[in-house]
């Protein structure tokens, strides 16, 4: 107990030494090594957050939060509402639980729409909430492919008719949304647009339609075989662009060292078919297109000539006279038609003409 009077009465010497600047720094120092103490021992006893979910939609992140709360989980949003953290040691139990209940649903619905019909519901209600469904479960499996992050699907369902010539083919359009750096094969774009065709009833691949987020067709209707032209497009495009980012990047290695040089090639081409057709005339050849020829000669009195009967057989009486002179007749005819040479040339230039390079280093 003395020694603790004794140090309260040198605490109290010290302070009554201090000016007043002096003092407030002391009670400022103390003050922030108390907060900074404080603010260290709260972040150590706080759980450390991992990633849930992230790139939810609006839809999805409200359902997520929804149910943390109702199971009392604590959560961080981050990215705009669009990324959920969780405690690391609840990461993958919160995350198998919320999928045992189907979330999140990606912003999509599918055939579960089902599950809340009510009989009072109009077959146009029906026909929408097919649509939805189809095109939900769609989504749902492109989504699952390697190289894209995300994906939309849009059906057009014609109404049914009574005569199938009066029916309409069915349409669709499906938006990929792909892991940046990543592009699909052409083999794996008709992949989706197969599956797509083959899950829907009256839908033709012709009839699909592929792009990606960025705007790019991917499949379209063209050429012989539906689609296949714009997919060898898209390879072309890329083999070229490969090719010159590798040739350039072995040049700048030889300078810079191996590994040190970063090349981005973007190609735009030209891939419209274009077939000419040009006609020459050459006046000074010619050539003969038709000829008529027609030679007529006659020499000589004509012969007797009458009726038929005894008056026209039996002579008049009278003699002949002598000295008659004679009778001659000539035609001829001639018709050479010439054509002009004419000279037709036609060009078909195939697809694939580069318009426009870029490249970055």
């Amino acid at each position: 107990m003395a020694i603790w009077d004794a140090g309260l009465a040198q605490a109290r010497e010290l302070w009554a030494r201090l000016t007043t600047a002096q003092r407030i720094t002391l009670v400022g120092v103390t003050a922030l090594i108390t907060a900074l103490l404080v603010t260290l021992a709260l972040w150590a006893g706080a759980p450390e957050y991992s990633l849930l979910f992230s790139r939810l939609s609006q839809e999805d992140a409200y359902q997520v939060v929804e149910k943390l709360k109702a199971e009392g989980v604590p959560y961080r949003l981050e990215s705009g509402g669009t990324t959920v953290l969780v405690p690391s040691d609840r990461v993958y139990e919160v995350r198998l639980q919320l999928a045992g209940e189907g979330i999140p649903q990606g912003g999509t619905v599918g055939f579960e729409i089902f599950d809340r019909t009510s009989f009072g519901m109009t077959d146009f209600a029906q026909r929408v909430n097919y649509a939805r469904a189809l095109e939900g479960e769609l989504t749902r499996t492109i989504r699952h492919m390697d190289g894209v992050r995300g994906a939309r699907v849009h059906l057009v369902l014609p109404e049914k008719k009574l005569f199938e010539t009066e029916q309409e083919p069915a349409s669709a359009s499906v938006v990929l949304d792909l892991v940046p750096g990543r592009q699909l094969t052409a083999k794996q774009v008709r992949g989706v647009v197969y599956l797509v065709a083959s899950s829907v009833e009256g839908l033709p691949p012709d009839r699909v339609t592929v792009v990606d987020t960025k705007g790019n067709v991917l499949y379209r209707e063209s050429g012989e075989e539906p689609g296949l032209l714009a997919a060898s497009q898209l390879e072309y495009k890329r083999a070229f662009e490969k090719d010159l980012e590798r040739r350039v990047r072995d040049l700048l290695e030889r300078v810079v060292g191996q590994g040190a040089a970063v090349v981005q090639v973007a190609a735009e081409f030209d891939f419209s078919k274009v077939e000419e057709t040009a006609e020459t005339f050459d006046p000074e050849a010619v050539a003969v297109r038709s000829e008529e020829r027609v030679t007529e000669s006659s020499t000589g009195p004509p012969g007797p000539a009458g009726v038929p009967g005894v008056a026209s057989n039996v002579g008049q009486g009278q003699p002949a006279q002598a000295g008659a002179a004679g009778s001659s007749s000539s035609r001829e005819t001639e018709t050479v038609n010439y054509e002009v040479s004419k000279k037709v040339t036609r060009v078909e230039k195939g697809p694939g003409t580069l318009r426009k390079i870029s490249v970055a280093v």
